[in-house]
């Protein structure tokens, strides 16, 4: 883990001379703690004083910004992309899991810049799982994280001449092929839309707690002799450009348990089409020794996808919908079949749901193979 960050400099950003810059929240943060103010412009305010240092605070929220609001970034992307070593060391203090997406919105020139930076110094090996990147392994994920098309065609040719820079590439669901000029490919699908509960109706394209017996041939845990229940039921054709559109896979799923006397709630869960229904690839190991049922977790919950400024409580996210993984303990854990990262789907907060306090993340392949990976925070 990080040490504690350093003091805010405000010498990393320029000063806008827009009229929609307030200088007060762009150099001292205005006495804000998170970026949800209702009004873009002291979003975007805001959001400089985050890049230079947040005060020496720790920030949490880069990549909600990326994903709810990238116009919010975008004033400072191409600022950010050409950061020296020392701003890129402060950034990383200061959001050291979601600093990677502060490049959204950058230039094409700028990320050409990036590039060549990245060219001239490469990373020698991959960021290792839950540690803190170096300065030249943090402008690779930049690059990555400005999901621009021109930043993949960087991507691409900077990864067929650095195999650590193809792999973490692929550790953020980037797929780099093999032809001489092909860019990379996502694995995942932009923007990330919000699940909310409180719909007014039904969506039958986006579910939860229906009846896991509709879904698994054996409703049963892996470990527990009881009944999963079901806390994401999402057809494909919602994620944004459709692009599973032609895989076997139609529907995407997250398992979650109730059962307060086995430890089924954080068991990781893989699936294949069996019949109509879907069956676990592991065997049940009946580890439970509870002969009590617990109890179903509720009626089904009517969700539905909305952009964060359209909430009117925040307490209505039970997940969202595309973009990459909020993986919070830092590093995306990101399953492979047939060679390649499988296609990430989304993410359910279990505990929105009445579940133990998970966060379940859920992953496709075209074969109609699926994946659900936890983390217990």
């Amino acid at each position: 883990m990080p040490s504690k960050a350093r003091p805010h400099d405000d010498a990393w950003l320029p000063h806008p001379a827009e009229p929609w810059y307030d200088r007060e929240l762009g150099t001292k943060g205005g006495g804000l703690s998170h970026p949800w103010t209702p009004d873009p412009a002291k979003r975007r305010s805001y959001m400089r004083y985050v890049l230079c240092g947040n005060g020496g605070e720790r920030f949490h929220h880069m990549r909600e910004v990326a994903d709810q609001d990238p116009a919010a970034l975008a004033p400072w992307a191409d600022h950010v992309a050409r950061f020296g070593d020392k701003a890129i060391a402060r950034l990383l203090e200061t959001d050291w899991t979601g600093f990677w997406r502060a490049c959204t919105g950058a230039s094409d020139a700028a990320i050409d810049d990036l590039a060549a930076r990245i060219a001239r110094s490469p990373p020698r090996e991959p960021r290792r799982h839950e540690m803190m990147a170096d300065v030249k392994q943090a402008r690779v994920e930049l690059l990555i994280g400005s999901d621009s098309d021109h930043a993949l065609m960087r991507l691409g040719e900077l990864s067929r001449k650095h195999k650590a820079i193809r792999e973490m590439c692929r550790l953020r669901g980037v797929v780099i092929p093999k032809g001489a000029r092909s860019a990379g490919i996502r694995r995942y699908a932009m923007p990330q839309q919000l699940i909310a509960s409180k719909a007014r109706v039904a969506n039958p394209k986006l579910r939860a707690l229906v009846s896991p017996g509709k879904i698994l041939v054996d409703p049963r845990g892996l470990r527990c002799r009881h009944q999963v229940f079901v806390a994401l039921d999402a057809d494909l054709a919602l994620l944004p450009g459709k692009p599973l559109a032609r895989a076997k896979a139609r529907r995407a799923y997250l398992f979650s348990s109730m059962c307060d006397a086995c430890e089924e709630h954080t068991t990781d869960y893989s699936w294949k089409p069996k019949g109509k229904k879907i069956a676990f690839d592991d065997e049940h190991r009946d580890e439970c020794d509870s002969e009590v049922a617990p109890d179903p977790p509720g009626k089904a919950v009517r969700l539905r996808l909305v952009q964060r400024q359209q909430l009117k409580s925040q307490f209505d996210v039970i997940g969202a919908l595309g973009g990459w993984p909020y993986w919070i303990q830092a590093f995306p854990s990101w399953p492979q079949c047939h060679g390649r990262p499988m296609f990430y789907v989304g993410h359910v907060y279990v505990f929105e749901l009445g579940g133990v306090g998970n966060h379940s993340y859920s992953f496709v392949c075209e074969c109609g193979a699926g994946v659900q990976t936890n983390q217990c925070t």
